[in-house]
């Protein structure tokens, strides 16, 4: 028998993001071992492939210890108001929750408008994988996001703000929550840290929502620039084929929507609850989005790589495709590809994960 003192929404915010977080786990593993395994064979990753492996590491921690865990992380012994369903951990635990979970979160959505940079950087201004491979490049992409990340979300551990948020997880929250209003005094954390909560909330997803799509519109932008440029040597009568912007701007579009489909909804619910609760559908439409990020990213990772797959393959089934693209060792694949080679299906854009020229612009490269 069921205990009435759990409602619906308590057992539902612990037990919604486990199915979401346990499919990113799976999405996100798939890509980091395809990335590893071009590392094994010693190929050449272009650096976009390099920015969403970045991506897709601190997006398999943060699914297992926030999206998956939920509130086994949770101290048993909260007070009554933020008592959560399933909890087993201790604050030892729940401030470990909040500090990996909102590291992680950070530094992936630093990771993805540096990527957005990337694309439009090798299409606008022509950065090469020569350019790419310099030291001093990688340092610049990679370090900065790191120490932004932990410059923000270590403070908080000194003055106890990680806390139980009432829901499902760990969060930059004063416990107990009456606290805020006065109605009780503040045993961790203080008033301010809600202000805290949301300024790196709603701040930090203005600043990559924003970003992210400014550059894909670039992106789009200069491609068809630069392919209506090339009309002018078209012949008469010759048809103006648009076939690079088109796939540029589906690719756009997935990385876009990939991003924000998961993220807004906390990112509405951050400011509606900064000023009273938010809506009972909005909680739930958080549940089930966002802790599928990592299932999104493996999509923006493989999806092309399918397609184009599919395209030099019309008579192999979906199944066929699916198994080549995430390299799954099954008698299917061994049976029906023995007679493809290797390389025939994996490359589309403007260089290959093989290039070892690095003079060629890696677009969208992590198709490959």
């Amino acid at each position: 028998m069921s205990d009435p003192t759990w409602s619906a929404l308590q057992k539902s915010a612990a037990i919604i993001p486990k199915i979401g977080g346990a499919i990113s786990i799976v999405s996100c593993s798939l890509l980091i071992r395809d990335v590893a395994l071009k590392w094994k064979e010693n190929r050449s990753i272009p650096f976009p492939t390099l920015m969403i492996f970045a991506i897709a590491i601190p997006t398999l921690i943060q699914s297992f210890f926030q999206d998956f865990m939920t509130t086994w992380m949770v101290p048993v012994d909260t007070h009554q108001y933020q008592a959560a369903f399933l909890a087993a951990g201790t604050t030892a635990s729940c401030t470990f929750q909040g500090f990996v979970s909102l590291t992680c979160i950070m530094l992936a959505g630093l990771y993805y408008t540096e990527l957005a940079i990337v694309y439009w950087g090798t299409v606008r201004h022509g950065w090469t994988e020569t350019k790419m491979k310099q030291t001093w490049f990688r340092v610049a992409f990679f370090l900065p996001p790191v120490v932004v990340s932990l410059g923000l979300t270590v403070p908080p551990l000194f003055y106890e703000l990680y806390n139980f948020s009432g829901l499902s997880i760990c969060q930059i929250v004063p416990y107990p929550m009456e606290c805020v209003w006065g109605l009780a005094p503040c045993e961790r954390g203080s008033t301010e840290s809600l202000m805290i909560f949301f300024y790196l909330l709603v701040g930090t997803g203005v600043l990559y929502n924003v970003t992210i799509v400014v550059f894909m519109v670039m992106l789009t932008h200069a491609i068809w620039k630069q392919e209506r440029a090339m009309d002018r040597f078209l012949t008469p009568g010759q048809e103006k084929r648009r076939k690079q912007t088109r796939r540029t701007y589906k690719q756009g579009v997935r990385y876009v929507v990939s991003y924000l489909i998961c993220w807004m909804p906390t990112f509405i619910w951050a400011i509606i609850d900064h000023s009273h609760g938010p809506p009972v559908v909005l909680v739930y439409m958080n549940l089930i989005i966002a802790p599928l990020w990592g299932f999104f990213l493996g999509g923006v990772y493989f999806v092309p790589r399918y397609e184009t797959y599919r395209e030099k393959n019309p008579s192999g089934g979906r199944l066929q495709a699916l198994v080549h693209v995430l390299n799954i060792d099954i008698d299917l694949l061994e049976t029906t590809l023995a007679s493809v080679d290797d390389t025939t299906g994996n490359e589309t854009t403007l260089a290959s994960d093989d290039d070892t020229t690095g003079n060629q612009t890696p677009l969208l490269s992590e198709i490959a």
